[in-house]
């Protein structure tokens, strides 16, 4: 009997710590080739449970300045396009899609190759985020760049 309830602590014990030793979100990659010379790869991490997927978007001409900055899809009300400027020495993007006060968040991380002889060039990136239901735009707050 000792035997048995060792195995289960044990089998219990296990179950904790492979849960705790998992991501908080589901992670959903995209790799961007608005610049064809250096593509950039982007993860988002879902902790909102509503994303189904990532892919490449049309960067909007529009798009100045390095503040990210969101608009729903026009073909698709379960889509939502996240647009930035970049630089031709980002390394790669991480963004975080959250709950949080009856809304939403949506933060964006350039990280940077470190080092001389980066041409200052912006570059249009942006990416389609298919989620399973409609995201009002105004619902989401938008941080980072």
């Amino acid at each position: 009997m000792a035997i048995l309830r060792s195995a289960v602590a044990m089998s219990l014990l296990a179950a904790i710590v492979a849960a705790a030793c998992q991501s908080q979100g589901q992670v959903f990659q995209a790799t961007l080739l608005t610049d064809p010379v250096k593509p950039l790869p982007v993860s988002l991490t879902d902790e909102s449970k509503l994303v189904t997927g990532i892919t490449e978007a049309a960067a909007d001409s529009t798009t100045t300045g390095s503040d990210p900055a969101l608009r729903a899809d026009q073909d698709d009300p379960n889509g939502l396009v996240l647009t930035w400027l970049g630089g031709a020495c980002d390394q790669d993007a991480a963004v975080w899609f959250g709950p949080q006060n009856g809304g939403y968040v949506l933060s964006l991380a350039i990280h940077v190759k470190v080092g001389l002889g980066c041409p200052a060039s912006g570059v249009p990136r942006a990416i389609r985020i298919a989620t399973s239901r409609p995201i009002a735009v105004g619902s989401v707050t938008v941080a980072g760049g």
